[in-house]
């Protein structure tokens, strides 16, 4: 129920100020900001109204799973629903969706509904094969990615620690001044909840 999604909700805020409390009281300069990466679902808007969900930092961008074969017929509507709600939809890996892959142009109408990209490090690595490469590849000439991300999700594989061997390669296809928007401005723009800018 709505009701229950958003015990969930303030369940999950309750135990990142938890943390932050830990990690002050230990003295680790660390402060974690919750948030949720969310499936893709007409019922989203509504969702929000209800506070069941949590934008990235609690602000303005929500964070949504790009299925990895195809985006619903509604997936416009339900940007255009969020925008008026004040909310950005960032979608996450969209280099990875076969049918973007297949319908590139796709990614533009995505862009110019007003949602954010967000690719993952590794998919300019092959890690998620050859199209998914591709395709990260084709965002980054067309300056259609907003942020990036490692999209860990244990310590082992997809870590952060990842990063480092593969910024030459992403620097040498966006530019450095591309690379910091998209590494150090845009996700301080989220955290501060304000728009991210597109790649020059």
């Amino acid at each position: 129920s709505g009701e229950c999604s958003a015990r969930y909700a303030r369940a999950i805020v309750e135990a990142v100020d938890g943390l932050n409390r830990e990690f002050y009281r230990h003295e680790i300069d660390l402060r974690v900001l919750p948030g949720m990466e969310v499936e893709l679902d007409a019922r989203l808007p509504a969702q929000v109204a209800a506070g069941a969900l949590i934008p990235l930092a609690g602000k303005r961008h929500l964070l949504v799973e790009t299925p990895f074969m195809r985006l619903p017929l509604s997936w416009q509507n339900m940007v255009f629903d969020l925008a008026a709600m004040d909310i950005t939809v960032v979608f996450a890996h969209p280099e990875r969706c076969a049918q973007l892959a297949e319908s590139p142009g796709l990614i533009d109408e995505m862009a110019a509904s007003g949602a954010c990209l967000q690719v993952n490090w590794d998919s300019f690595a092959g890690a998620h094969g050859r199209t998914a490469r591709h395709v990260a590849r084709h965002m980054a000439r067309h300056g259609l990615i907003h942020c990036l991300a490692t999209d860990s999700h244990d310590p082992l594989h997809r870590h952060p620690g990842m990063v480092p061997g593969l910024k030459a390669e992403v620097a040498g296809r966006v530019g450095p001044e591309n690379l910091a928007l998209m590494c150090r401005d845009n996700p301080l723009q989220v955290v501060n909840g304000r728009p991210m800018q597109a790649m020059d």
